[in-house]
């Protein structure tokens, strides 16, 4: 199944999101689709476990030494074996809390405390490597040249499956390791979960149907809300185009739109928008005279329209029942904006 273009919104339509939306003070609303990859990942992160009592123990014994000490002294002073001393350590040393060392004199391994274990005391809490299987959101590329883009997207309830051909909407496997390799300041902006370390492998998981990576392609219709703060999508449900949710399903900084919906936010010409009048006018009656007597200037969400009188009257009478809306645009993404009559 391709993701064919759908009908457009109706002028109604487009009042009404005006209408559910306004507090926002939109600077600009565009709609249209994109393919979103749904991708149940097999990862490994690093999750928060309280400290055992028994490892803060061990923790707190070596923090009180300022040297390292011999496993055998350690389990002298905690009461255990040297076995099950020795399995403590090398379990504290895999989780970075303890590191290992020799004396040169001796045989025995000695350990030491390390600045994790020693938050480790303080918090009471510590950080290990797990195993999980989580869903992570990415809108495609547009071709298999591109990748995919990180949407942290909150509402998965939305959008049209897709079956796709051999190699059509594809999701690349390296896309997700790329995420993991950015920045702390790139995971913050986008909603990337900073706890991921790296996905899971044969190498790491076991059996192999735990390293097994799922993809759920859909086609999403979105409308897209620019403000102040950045650019919000909002989930349209079809057939009607009704918002599902007055709350956005995902919100990106400005930075970040043109990796993520190129084209979304480059405002149409004023060539569009005088094409999207035309079209306007002849679908609600307007003669061809009429329409090129009046002037239009686009201003964000609205058009401002100057008329004669002789159709000030007829396109007042169109606009008082939310028949006033234009969209413009060729491409991918349409722009929205209302009719505002003035004197």
């Amino acid at each position: 199944m391709t993701a064919e273009a759908p009908a457009l919104p109706t002028s109604r339509a487009m009042a009404g999101w005006m209408r559910q939306l306004n507090d926002r003070q939109p600077l600009a609303l565009r709609f249209g689709y994109f393919v979103l990859h749904s991708v149940e990942v097999p990862l490994i992160i690093n999750r928060i476990c309280p400290l055992d009592s028994l490892y803060r123990q061990f923790l707190t014994l070596l923090n009180e030494h300022d040297h390292a000490m011999e496993t055998v002294r350690l389990g002298s002073l905690l009461g255990l074996n040297h076995g099950l001393t020795l399995r403590l350590a090398q379990t504290l040393q895999m989780d970075g809390l303890v590191v290992a060392g020799r004396h040169e004199s001796s045989t025995q391994s000695t350990w030491s405390v390390t600045s994790a274990g020693k938050q480790a005391i303080k918090d009471c809490l510590m950080f290990r490597a797990a195993y999980e299987r989580r869903v992570l959101t990415f809108v495609a590329g547009g071709d298999s040249r591109k990748s995919a883009q990180f949407v942290n997207i909150n509402h998965l309830d939305w959008g049209v499956t897709l079956t796709p051909a051999a190699g059509e909407f594809s999701f690349n496997p390296a896309d997700v390791i790329a995420c993991i390799q950015q920045n702390a300041e790139w995971k913050h902006r986008r909603g990337f979960p900073t706890d991921v370390l790296e996905v899971s492998g044969p190498a790491i998981s076991s059996p192999k149907w735990k390293h097994v990576i799922i993809d759920r392609p859909k086609r999403c219709e979105v409308l897209l809300l620019q403000d102040a703060k950045g650019l919000h999508g909002f989930a349209l449900q079809r057939p009607n185009w009704s918002l599902q949710s007055v709350q956005p399903c995902f919100t990106l900084s400005m930075e970040d739109v043109q990796d993520c919906f190129p084209g979304a936010i480059e405002p149409p010409s004023g060539a569009d928008w005088l094409q999207a009048w035309r079209q306007w006018g002849q679908e609600h009656g307007l003669t061809t005279a009429a329409m090129a007597s009046c002037t239009l200037g686009p201003d964000g969400t609205r058009i401002r329209l100057r008329s004669p009188t002789t159709s000030a009257e007829r396109i007042a009478t169109l606009l008082a029942s939310d028949e006033g809306w234009l969209r413009a645009g060729t491409a991918a993404w349409q722009a929205c904006a209302c009719l505002e009559l003035e004197s």
